[in-house]
């Protein structure tokens, strides 16, 4: 679920950026974009090191 939030605010941040042309509101989207994708960053990592699980058929 963390993941398609992260996600989904990276698109929605990346979006009003494509729009915004005050200069003090697209500095604190890009702190909000970045901060996003370094959430999104951990997941995904986190997610790469976690071991797979023993499947028993």
């Amino acid at each position: 679920m963390d993941k398609l939030i992260a996600r989904l605010n990276i698109e929605h941040f990346q979006e009003r950026l494509a729009e915004e042309k005050d200069e003090a509101t697209r500095r604190v989207l890009m702190k909000l974009l970045a901060d996003e994708e370094e959430k999104l960053r951990r997941i995904l990592r986190r997610e790469a090191l976690k071991e797979p699980e023993n499947k028993e058929a």
